[in-house]
């Protein structure tokens, strides 16, 4: 099988297509959209994208194969975000593909707010449950401090208890020697 050559171009797409090639070699924008074109989303080209991590003692600047997101995973968060943008994108007007930006903005913004105030609820709990515990951290050292003193306490009454409790024991067995010698 012979391959076909490829029609003629008529001199107005001859013309047509030339002023688009010197347009995508010098206007940056273009070049951003023609590399944006060629990514395939099941590929491994989805990893050009995703831009180098910044910063870090010892980073080169370059990530590692394992940290990039797998093709379906990355076709799922696509889609996802997709969603979500259609949940407030509803028509493709110039108007609001100016205010896109603006609009994604002020989600991000509401939902921080969101999860600041949420955060700062569970904050406060932990601060109560915190006090909480410490003041039973203190109760308990006060009634190990009462313990302690009640121990000792009882260690002093203790000895001369058990020197009473001696001399108390001689007369009964004095007496009981001499019931059982005299007896």
């Amino acid at each position: 099988m012979t391959a076909t050559p490829p029609p003629p171009m008529s001199p107005a797409t001859a013309t047509a297509a030339a002023p688009a090639a010197t347009l995508a070699a010098t206007n940056p924008l273009a070049r951003r959209l023609a590399k944006v074109q060629e990514i395939r989303l099941d590929g491994t080209d989805v990893r050009r994208c995703v831009p180098p991590r910044r910063g870090g003692a010892g980073r080169t600047g370059v990530r590692a194969h394992t940290d990039f997101p797998s093709s379906a995973r990355l076709a799922a968060q696509v889609a996802l975000a997709l969603e979500a943008l259609g949940t407030f994108y509803k028509e493709n007007t110039l108007a609001n593909r100016r205010n896109l930006r603006s609009d994604i903005e002020k989600r991000r913004t509401a939902v921080n707010r969101d999860f600041l105030g949420a955060f700062h609820r569970v904050h406060e709990q932990v601060t109560s449950l915190e006090r909480q515990v410490q003041a039973m951290s203190e109760l308990c050292t006060a009634m190990q401090s009462r313990l302690a003193a009640a121990r000792e306490e009882t260690a002093q009454l203790t000895g001369p208890v058990a020197a009473l409790d001696k001399e108390w024991c001689v007369p009964i067995r004095r007496k009981a020697m001499w019931s059982s010698g005299l007896g």
